[in-house]
Parts: structure tokens; C-alpha cells; sequence
């Protein structure tokens, strides 16, 4: 009676196969479900918020999101939450943003970024880092902390701004511009000074809106909670109107 069957020689490969298909599926479904899950999320805490939960991301507010970041970067928005106060719109969103490093894709994603767009706005385009925030959230030694930032200011394509006439904001931040003359002529005297007495901004500006988040460069294991992102917003509206109130 002739045997039937696969041989050992043609399951081995089979076996393989229907594992990375397993493999496949499992990854395909868990990072669905965790999107799923942070939508859910996103809803709740828009609604702690008195937030609007966008349904679908606008294209042209992901577009202005994505010119925030440098050239090399794929940054990608989604769960957009906004809030309408006359000619202010605030958002609070989540971004993925991808990039090379040593030749291989890296995903890095930040929750609870918040940008304010507004017709009052006429900003030059800077990009201001705390260093102390900077400093804890990379961890590491002062100097590889000034290395990593200068080499982020470049990757915008900016360089550094310095103020001789205040050495403390120097102390507290780093800033950086393609547009010297416009930025030092934005960032006036009483400006700096307020901002001396702060240290927490990691802000990035042009034209009619500002873009703040958290200074972190890993991947981030939990959302923000709704507590963070409501101190964040009290930051970025204190700032907006520093603005407003130097026009």
C-alpha cells in the first residue's frame, strides 16, 4: 500500500511558512487593536478636554503639521482632537514620526503634541528647546545633550541664535532659525525675559502656528494623561499670549 503525505524534506518549508504567516497576522492585529484602543482613548480624554474629536484628519492640517518637522522626517498625525476660541484653533493630536538612522527606519511617536493656529500669527520660523527638558528626558551628559540638539537644529536646516542681553534665557534654551534677523527682531527684549524665567518650552513656529510637545526622542510606552496635556495647553496658551500681548 503506497504511502500519502508530505516527505520531512517538503513540511519543513511548509512549517515555516504557515509560522510566518501566524507571525504576520498576530502584528497586523495587535497594532490594529492598539490603534483601536488609542482612538478610544484619544475620544475620552477630547471629551475631558471639551475637546472635538476629528472623525477623519484634515489633509491640509496634517500637511502643516508635517512642515514642522525637518525634510528627512515622515511624520504622520492622527486622533486630532480641537478646540475653536474665536481666531485661535487649538489641536491635540498624536504623531508618528519616521526617519533614517544608520540606514534603517525608525518610528518615533509622541501623544499629546498641541499646536495653536491663528490668523494673528506671524512668526518667523524658529525652533526653541529647553535644555534642562532636553537634559532629563535624553539622559545624558550635558555636552552629548548640546551635540544632539545642534545636530536637530540642523536637521531643520537652522542655526544657532544667541542674546548677549540676557544670559540666563541662553542658559535655559537653545534657538534656532533660518532667519536670524526676523527671529531676534520677534524674540524682544521683554519676551526673553519672561522666558528666563521659564524652562520647559520645546516649541517650533512659522507663520500661523505654533507646535509644542514634550522633549522625547524614544518611542513613548503610554499615552499622556489628560493632566499633562491640560498643563501643556496652559503653557502654550501663556505663550500665544506673550504674543499677543507684544504686537
Amino acid at each position: 500500500m503506497r504511502e500519502t503525505g508530505l516527505s520531512p524534506e517538503a513540511f519543513c518549508p511548509l512549517s515555516i511558512a504557515v509560522v510566518f504567516v501566524l507571525m504576520f497576522t498576530f502584528v497586523i492585529v495587535g497594532g490594529w487593536l492598539q490603534r483601536r484602543n488609542r482612538s478610544r482613548l484619544a475620544l475620552e480624554q477630547a471629551r475631558q478636554l471639551g475637546f472635538s474629536l476629528m472623525p477623519r484628519v484634515d489633509p491640509l492640517f496634517a500637511e502643516r503639521i508635517r512642515r514642522a518637522y525637518p525634510p528627512s522626517v515622515n511624520a504622520r498625525v492622527s486622533n486630532v482632537a480641537y478646540l475653536r476660541q474665536n481666531e485661535l484653533t487649538i489641536y491635540v493630536f498624536d504623531v508618528a514620526a519616521n526617519r533614517l538612522v544608520a540606514s534603517k527606519s525608525q518610528t518615533d511617536s509622541e501623544q499629546g503634541v498641541i499646536a495653536l493656529v491663528s490668523p494673528l500669527l506671524n512668526l518667523p520660523p524658529f525652533l526653541l528647546v529647553s535644555r534642562p527638558a532636553a537634559l532629563e528626558s535624553i539622559g545624558l551628559m550635558t555636552h552629548m545633550v548640546e551635540l544632539v540638539l545642534k545636530k536637530l537644529g540642523l536637521a531643520f536646516g537652522y542655526r544657532q541664535v544667541s542674546f548677549a542681553i540676557d544670559s540666563e534665557f541662553d542658559h535655559r534654551y537653545l534657538l534656532f532659525t533660518n532667519n536670524e534677523e526676523a527671529v531676534k527682531a520677534f524674540f524682544s527684549d521683554s519676551l526673553v525675559s519672561l522666558l528666563a524665567a521659564t524652562d520647559g518650552y520645546f516649541v517650533r513656529a512659522t507663520g500661523d502656528t505654533l507646535l509644542f510637545s514634550s522633549f522625547n526622542l524614544a518611542r513613548i510606552k503610554k499615552p499622556a494623561a489628560v493632566g499633562q496635556i491640560s498643563a501643556g495647553l496652559d503653557q502654550a496658551r501663556q505663550f500665544y499670549g506673550w504674543i499677543l500681548d507684544k504686537r
